[in-house]
């Protein structure tokens, strides 16, 4: 079979390494669009093209024709990773004597790699050939469907001294030296390529909020009372937190906007002694780490309420061939800080040649999306979860959702993790009031299947259990604090000295709460395709404010809009009245013809016969041109673009 002249500009038997389009991207690619279509994908001619692009550039990148770090910003569901295992056994196929080629895969958990391994031996890969690093126990008798305990996989770790053609790595071990040369080189040189599952954040970076650190002392003082013993160390962390706010007394007297500082330098002895002494608490933990940065310079920051940041570059600069795969990419700012990652949409010709965007590859118009407008973070969300039962409003609220969908659909929730030393247990306080509502959480599905799944944040991404759930609820949404932004924007940057701007910042933080809204809704049943279309899905999101539409939309085109109005009397916050008017602007400006480029505001307000305040209605016009292609322009609401069709 040739290989389609609108894809590849390349003679497809032009053999580089033993490779060539002809003998491995064409059957790579057949065989991906056959297991697709098995698990009941049914893919469009775009789709197709795409993914053949994918498959090529990994054979081009293995022939050494393309180098450097490209990244693929294809929608969740895609079939990105059925490309990888589909790609990486027909290359090592039974009998191919293609072994002196070596790759690498990365992922970020440890069971999604113990997936692809299994699928790949399915494949007829040879066990031997694979290399899986991680440093869990591996469970005696797995069977699928069984529950893996924490530190635990379904498949043992390979022995370290042997060295194979396939590695499957987590991110953690590549984001550091440890075992470089397992998963970096083989038989003595670099492999050929890395495929990269998710973001690839280049940094470890560190922030501590000099408040927090304050208050750590202050606590730890308090509670180890005039005990000799503790002498030493608070009186390290007390002249170490003088030097970061000299610094900022400095940068505030001066104007600057942050220089570099080094710490007293402890011995490891004395390191190690001075963390013993500290006690194990979330209120100590900015004391623990600024322990261990003693050695780095580290930058004092006035920006994220005042603090210090530090980095180092995990991913080892050593590794230059890889090919990311991240739905994430086209809205998360973070990773287009790194400069040495490039768009394939823009950079690759053979990606360029298809002429269809990734952003228009899969349509969401099957997905209802119900936003509330009201605080979600973590804080807001655990003191309404600690009040007695009967006056828990979200609770309530999210048992009247699952109450409402037919028995025989599956429902996914996203909730906080309970943190050492928090009071509060969110999926055990939202289980007991499901309960209570009279939800049987442990159903099960006609295929077995569980009917309520209530997962953490931190889960995300790399799970693909979850298609089966045609609604999802985000109770709450994970936020970053400011000076950890602060520190991933100079870590990613790779400059300890790069401006630091606070609109900048802003801008990272809601990029980062669209980032992890859109990889939670694709763990449901959106996640998968039937002719460029997602499947149908209802999502419901707890958070503030409406600028996720606006982001969101860029990734999910086409998905419908609308406020999640609360069941429970709640007094109305003039924030969340001014976005729930804003959602309402943009219903309506979608109502209107495409021949319509602008209104007044005056006439808009006229026409939907809105009676909020004055002030409120500015801020909603605000808010408006945030969520949708609308700009505000004098007096008039000014149409930016036309959607293509």
């Amino acid at each position: 079979m040739a290989v389609p002249t609108q894809v590849w500009n390349v003679d497809a038997d032009d053999i580089h390494k033993g490779i060539s389009h002809h003998n491995l991207t064409v059957p790579a690619h057949q065989k991906l669009i056959a297991t697709l279509t098995r698990h009941g994908n049914d893919l469009d001619q775009n789709h197709k093209d795409v993914l053949l692009a994918l498959v090529g550039s990994m054979t081009e990148m293995a022939q050494g024709k393309i180098e450097g770090r490209y990244a693929f910003g294809l929608p969740t569901g895609f079939g990105k990773t059925s490309a990888v295992t589909s790609w990486v056994s027909t290359l090592y196929r039974p009998g191919s004597p293609r072994h002196h080629l070596s790759i690498s895969i990365a992922a970020s958990k440890v069971e999604a790699l113990c997936d692809v391994q299994r699928e790949l031996i399915r494949a007829g890969v040879p066990a031997e050939l694979i290399s899986l690093i991680h440093s869990y126990k591996g469970m005696d008798e797995w069977q699928p469907g069984m529950e893996i305990p924490e530190g635990f996989a379904s498949i043992p770790a390979t022995l370290s001294d042997e060295d194979r053609p396939i590695v499957l790595v987590t991110h953690n071990k590549v984001r550091g030296d440890a075992g470089l040369n397992r998963f970096a080189s083989y038989r003595g040189r670099p492999r050929d390529l890395m495929l990269y599952d998710e973001s690839l954040i280049i940094s470890d970076s560190t922030g501590i909020n000099i408040t927090l650190l304050r208050g750590a002392l202050g606590w730890f003082r308090e509670v180890s009372g005039d005990t000799e013993k503790y002498a030493e160390v608070i009186s390290y962390l007390t002249n170490a937190i003088g030097i970061i706010q000299t610094e900022l007394d400095w940068q505030q007297q001066s104007g600057t906007l942050g220089g570099v500082i080094s710490l007293p330098v402890l011995d490891h002895e004395t390191e190690l002694k001075y963390v013993c002494l500290l006690p194990t608490s979330n209120v100590m933990e900015p004391a623990v780490k600024l322990l261990s940065l003693h050695r780095s310079p580290l930058r004092v920051v006035s920006t994220a309420q005042g603090g210090v940041v530090q980095y180092d570059i995990s991913v080892p600069r050593e590794l230059g061939n890889i090919l990311v795969l991240d739905a994430s990419y086209p809205i998360r700012s973070l990773i287009h800080l790194d400069a040495t990652i490039r768009d394939a949409e823009t950079s690759l010709d053979v990606v360029k040649r298809i002429g269809v965007p990734f952003s228009h590859l899969k349509s969401f118009e099957n997905v209802n999306i119900n936003q509330m407008f009201t605080g979600g973070g973590r804080a807001t969300l655990g003191e309404d979860f600690l009040k007695p039962q009967p006056n828990q409003r979200m609770t309530k609220e999210i048992a009247e959702v699952v109450k409402s969908i037919p028995p025989a659909e599956a429902i996914l929730i996203f909730t906080y993790k309970k943190r050492p030393g928090d009071r509060v247990n969110f999926k055990g306080i939202l289980t007991s009031a499901l309960e209570r509502a009279g939800i049987d959480v442990r159903a099960k599905l006609a295929d077995g299947k569980s009917r309520v799944n209530i997962v953490t944040w931190g889960m995300e991404t790399n799970l693909n259990n979850y298609a089966h759930c045609s609604t999802v609820i985000l109770a709450g949404v994970l936020q970053r604090s400011p000076i950890d932004l602060t520190a991933s924007f100079i870590g990613q940057s790779d400059d300890l000295q790069k401006p630091i701007l606070t609109n900048v910042l802003r801008e990272l933080g809601s990029s980062e709460v669209t980032h992890m809204i859109y990889q939670a809704l694709s763990r449901g049943s959106c996640r998968v395709m039937q002719a460029g279309k997602a499947k149908p899905m209802t999502a419901y999101i707890v958070h503030r404010y409406p600028a996720i539409r606006g982001a969101l939309e860029k990734v999910m085109p086409k998905a419908k809009w609308c406020e999640w109005s609360p069941l429970l009397e709640v007094k109305s916050h003039p924030s969340g009245l001014a976005a729930t008017t804003a959602t309402k602007v943009v219903e309506f400006l979608g109502t209107l013809s495409n021949d319509q480029n602008s209104i007044s505001t005056t006439a808009l307000r006229k026409s939907m016969k809105l009676s909020v305040s004055p002030a409120v209605y500015v801020d909603a016009i605000r808010k408006v041109t945030q969520m949708c292609a609308w700009q505000h322009s004098g007096r008039s609401l000014v149409r930016q673009f036309h959607e293509v069709t």
